[in-house]
């Protein structure tokens, strides 16, 4: 799902550059994107500058399907997130911070 979603805000992207971004190796980028493209999610294409190098988009049941999952999660999330006091929220924003520095890393 994050590989598919980060494809979709910033496409065409390359195996290496979602790889990349994602922190794993090409190969097992590659193995997720052929999941992808068996679902009909991500299609392989040429760049427009460089018939050599393979892109990948997302397809429109890719789109839908990220957006539709992003739909459901923020269905479910936001209420909940409603109830939290002040200070939790200022904790949950701060834990925020602190797990994308550990993701990174």
């Amino acid at each position: 799902m994050a590989a598919l979603g980060f494809l979709l805000q910033h496409e065409p992207l390359t195996i290496g550059a979602l790889s990349e971004h994602e922190g794993v190796t090409p190969p097992s980028m590659n193995r997720t994107i052929n999941a992808l493209v068996d679902l009909g999610y991500v299609e392989r294409g040429t760049d427009a500058d460089d018939r050599r190098k393979v892109v990948l988009r997302t397809t429109t049941a890719g789109a839908s399907f990220v957006l539709e999952t992003r739909r459901r999660r923020d269905e479910w999330l936001v209420p909940r997130l409603a109830r939290l006091t002040a200070d939790e929220r200022r904790t949950l924003a701060e834990a925020t911070v602190i797990l994308r520095e550990l993701g990174r890393s």
